[in-house]
């Protein structure tokens, strides 16, 4: 009786520990679940959870951060940095084809960065007119729309409308700058209410605007100018950019002369310094008179109002006997451009 006691106690002590290991082992087996939410999370590596199966569908398994061996690593590291040459800022990316396809080339970045026209870092823009270029928050334009600037007048205007779409432009009758202009005598009017008036714009011996600006619309003084080629979509694109919000005229009083309804250009700079421009291109032959007293008051306005100055001559050759007055008024603006940061820059050096 005893020894079946023992018997007993020994096998039930047996199958006790044997049934214990089967249920560790089996345990041991199951998948773990996050307590109360039912995600799967796979347990075992990258590599591992590859060569298994499981009932739960691909596309429901998370993102595993894996820790890449050091020379993978710098591997990674450098084939991006290679991709990225010639770009002016480093990427940093996670060189995972299931989450980002491919890895962007630089040819793709360099296409969005630092390109021509574009708004860079703290609003500001870039581009090139006639090769000159420019970088500035609010870019503001004065085009001398005589018949001398007209064939040059469309491209530049195509230009402008391109790289800084919106930036105000002020067109005027040639490009004076005299102390004695009388304000009273100028006003700025949007090119629209130009253009409505144009058909029956009186056209007095002395009223200089209207027909200039209509023979800008038509295109006949297009060629003027040997050897400048312009396009009827470049003339186009004049009547259309005329009656945009962005563009104005400064227009003159009829009793002016020719020579004194030049000289209103220091209140086109004016207006513009009021639309809180930092930056002018001023598109002329500089062929008529820039004073002393008009050209200190322009060098005031631009440094009282941080203002930097491009003057941009498109004549290659003063018409006439104009040439002493271009050779009196070059180093004045050479001087006035370079006070403020801007430059005077020759036909011959524009594209």
């Amino acid at each position: 009786m005893r020894y079946l006691s023992v018997s007993l106690i020994f096998h039930t002590g047996l199958i006790l520990l044997l049934g214990t290991a089967v249920m560790f082992k089996v345990m041991e087996k199951q998948d773990n679940f996050v307590a109360g939410g039912g995600d799967f999370i796979e347990t075992g590596s990258v590599e591992d959870s590859s060569q298994g199966t499981s009932d739960t569908p691909e596309e429901m398994l998370p993102t595993t951060e894996t820790t890449a061996k050091p020379e993978a690593s710098t591997s990674a590291a450098s084939a991006i940095q290679t991709q990225a040459a010639g770009a002016s800022f480093s990427v940093s990316a996670r060189a995972d084809s299931q989450t980002f396809g491919s890895v962007m080339d630089s040819s793709r970045l360099e296409g969005r960065i630092g390109s021509v026209g574009a708004t860079g870092g703290g609003g500001r823009m870039s581009g090139r007119i006639g090769g000159i270029s420019i970088e500035t928050k609010k870019l503001g334009v004065i085009l001398d729309v005589t018949k001398s600037g007209q064939p040059y007048l469309y491209k530049r205007l195509a230009e402008i409308n391109k790289q800084f779409p919106g930036m105000p432009i002020v067109m005027v009758y040639g490009g004076a700058l005299k102390g004695s202009a009388d304000k009273s005598k100028f006003k700025i009017k949007t090119g629209k209410a130009i253009s409505d008036l144009l058909p029956n714009a009186p056209m007095k011996p002395f009223t200089t605007l209207y027909p200039q600006i209509a023979d800008c619309i038509s295109g006949k003084n297009a060629h003027y100018i040997k050897g400048v080629v312009v396009n009827s979509d470049e003339i186009a694109l004049f009547k259309t950019l005329l009656i945009k919000p962005n563009v104005f005229v400064l227009d003159h009083d009829l009793s002016l002369s020719t020579g004194n309804a030049a000289e209103g250009t220091s209140f086109a700079f004016e207006h513009l310094a009021g639309l809180g421009v930092d930056t002018v291109y001023w598109f002329s032959d500089f062929e008529d008179t820039i004073d002393d007293k008009g050209a200190e008051n322009l060098l005031n306005l631009l440094k009282s109002k941080r203002i930097k100055l491009i003057a941009a001559n498109f004549s290659l050759k003063p018409y006439g006997n104009n040439a002493p007055i271009v050779a009196k008024n070059i180093p004045k603006l050479k001087d006035i451009t370079a006070q403020v940061g801007g430059k005077y820059v020759p036909a011959t050096e524009q594209k």
